[in-house]
């Protein structure tokens, strides 16, 4: 059963209600007697954050050093700014006009200046990489590193 549930994390970004719903699906399917509520509950999350921590671990691994610590320095609020550049890049323009556009063709400039899309993520599913963040992810600067922080720092699947 774990098997099942690592599997259709690894392939789909399903929640976990969706993910608890297949699950019962599959154990009646395989004539498996049903476990509690909670405890199939308790099993969905655990095997949907371990999936999840192994699929950021990949990942990071495959950045490298300079391109890490380049991510990282966005995070940083510059001396005499009231935002970091993280969420410079991040704001679109907030007027519709030429000089608006410029800036928002120049930000899109400095956004694949960062060099990000080098990364190899071959190694994730299709269906992982059209959305980078659950539902429930980072919003803001001090979010997002706490947010990868805590991924990378979750212990490795058995």
């Amino acid at each position: 059963m774990r098997e099942f549930v690592a599997a259709r994390v690894r392939a789909s970004l399903e929640g976990p209600r969706a993910l608890f719903d297949r699950t019962v699906v599959w154990l009646v399917d395989n004539r498996v007697l049903l476990p509690g509520i909670t405890t199939l509950t308790r099993l969905v999350a655990e095997v949907r954050a371990a999936e999840n921590a192994a699929l950021y671990r990949t990942l990071d691994a495959a950045v490298p050093d300079d391109l890490r610590q380049s991510m990282r320095d966005l995070l940083k609020v510059p001396e005499a700014k009231r935002v970091s550049e993280l969420e410079r890049l991040r704001t679109p323009p907030m007027r519709v006009s030429g000089s608006a556009m410029t800036a928002g063709l120049e930000r899109a400039k400095d956004v694949r200046g960062l060099g990000a899309h080098l990364v190899a993520t071959s190694v994730v599913p299709a269906a992982r990489t059209a959305r980078p963040f659950p539902p429930s992810g980072p919003t803001g600067p001090t979010k997002t590193a706490a947010w990868w922080a805590r991924a990378r720092a979750a212990p490795a699947r058995a």
